[in-house]
Formats: C-alpha cells, sequence, structure tokens
C-alpha cells in the first residue's frame, strides 16, 4: 500500500524541480512528465504538448498537457527527462478525429496503440523508479 505523504513529498519536489525547455524536446519521443493528470507522455510539437494516459471518473483515455513554458492557465506540464524514441511519428498523429463523451479523440487504430504503448511503458519505468 502506498503512503499518501510520502507520495505527495515526491510530487512536490518534482514541481520545484528544474524541468527541460521545449527547445530540447525531440518529436514522438516519450518522456517522464510532471502535470495534473499523467507521469508519462509522447511529445507532439505541433502542440506544445504531451499525450499521456489519464482518467476521469472510471474512463482512461489520451489526453494531451501542454507544456509549461505556453504559459496560464494551460501550460500545466513539465518534462523532468527524455526516456526513449517512440514507435509512433507525424502520420499517427493526423487528425482524424471523432467526438466523444470529453472533448476530441483520435480515431480507434491509433489511439488503441498508442494508449497499450503507454499503459507498458508507465509500468516498465514505474518498476525501474520504485
Amino acid at each position: 500500500m502506498t503512503n499518501f505523504l510520502e507520495d505527495y513529498k515526491k510530487w512536490e519536489a518534482e514541481a520545484r524541480a528544474p524541468y527541460m525547455p521545449m527547445d530540447d524536446m525531440k518529436p514522438y519521443y516519450l518522456y517522464r512528465v510532471h502535470c495534473r493528470n499523467s507521469r508519462y507522455g509522447l511529445w507532439l510539437p505541433d502542440q506544445n504538448g504531451c499525450m499521456g494516459r489519464r482518467q476521469k471518473f472510471h474512463d482512461w483515455f489520451l489526453f494531451t498537457e501542454y507544456h509549461y513554458d505556453t504559459g496560464p492557465p494551460y501550460g500545466t506540464l513539465k518534462p523532468m527527462r527524455e526516456l526513449e524514441k517512440s514507435p509512433f511519428g507525424p502520420k499517427d498523429f493526423e487528425m482524424k478525429t471523432f467526438k466523444g463523451k470529453y472533448g476530441e479523440y483520435m480515431k480507434e487504430a491509433s489511439y488503441t496503440e498508442m494508449f497499450k504503448y503507454l499503459e507498458e511503458k508507465e509500468r516498465e519505468y514505474d518498476e525501474k523508479d520504485g
């Protein structure tokens, strides 16, 4: 069982730590991030943000949070470190969207592959980092 106070202290320290500026970000790479809704994200240069998995109520979905340097009120993401090059590229992020319960989302094929990739990487890096 996790200790809430220890988790909060870790989160708070991370919030104050230096982060990577947008100019240092590599397109479609996986990053460990500090933000409201995710711990890992794929950098999307055309959106100035990272796409990560998040949960809202009981639903899990992909969501983009914008880099801190984009400013308030939407710049909530601080990339902490680069992890790896993802198997995705620009064509995977072409906006073939559909309207969903919480907004506009990517079509099923790309969405499902990215979701699974992020889910696996969260598990893998969480185990490595403890």
